[in-house]
């Protein structure tokens, strides 16, 4: 990948095969993207530098924004007229949104602003748990049925398991850095790393090696796959 830039804004993402993604900015706000085959979606926006209008090639994804600064409403408007209306609390995090066939889902946050729960229009409730320091532990789905992760001293996520007990586990080295990964079967991914941190290898979890080389920068240089076939940048 090549990434160009004018004035810290990037305007262009080049694939190996020459392909690019291209951004247009007007004061350092987003004004168009265009993709790799050259559909390009566009943003308009008000005095506040919020988006009011965004919309593809062809009046794709079309979709309008009204703000309520006194009510703290947004009123989104899509391509077949529908409008949806979201309500925000005086933090600016949403409290609820009513969709257009007036069905409301509800958001429930703690004391320091993390989502504890959402309740969609069904009734059905979301819940999320968190440790002291943030870590997001337990998602229970409506039905009971819960998702967990685990995370060491250090915060590093080191396994999630859900419902059926399934685990995935990650472990790092003394540096933090990510160097096995194991699914529920025990097929295990490892990664090597250089002194400076750089990974340099990467096994999979059939046994297939991928080499990383760097230039004096430490900038991305070469890439050996697993057939020996070299790719150099």
């Amino acid at each position: 990948m090549a990434y160009r830039y004018v004035e810290g804004d990037l305007v262009a993402a080049e694939d190996a095969l020459g392909a690019a993604r291209r951004f247009v900015y007007r004061q350092h706000r987003l004004l168009q993207h265009t993709d790799r085959v050259g559909l390009s979606f566009y943003y308009d926006y008000d005095r506040q530098w919020r988006v009011v209008h965004s919309w593809g090639d062809g009046g794709l994804y079309d979709y309008r924004f009204a703000y309520d600064d006194l009510l703290r409403e947004t009123a989104v408007t899509d391509s077949l007229g529908q409008v949806s209306l979201v309500k925000f609390g005086e933090n600016r995090l949403p409290l609820c949104e009513i969709d257009p066939l007036d069905g409301v889902t509800v958001f429930e946050y703690d004391a320091v602003g993390r989502t504890v729960a959402v309740t969609d229009p069904e009734g059905l409730c979301t819940r999320f748990d968190y440790d002291e320091r943030g870590n997001l532990l337990t998602l229970t789905r409506p039905d009971g049925s819960t998702l967990s992760q685990t995370f060491d001293d250090d915060d590093r996520l080191i396994a999630v398991a859900d419902p059926d007990g399934h685990a995935w586990q990650q472990r790092h080295d003394t540096r933090g850095l990510l160097v096995e990964q194991t699914d529920p079967l025990g097929a295990a991914a490892q990664y090597v790393y250089d002194d400076h941190g750089q990974l340099r290898a990467h096994t999979n979890a059939r046994g297939a090696t991928t080499q990383l080389e760097y230039d004096r920068y430490g900038l991305l240089a070469a890439l050996i796959d697993a057939l020996g076939q070299r790719s150099a940048f």
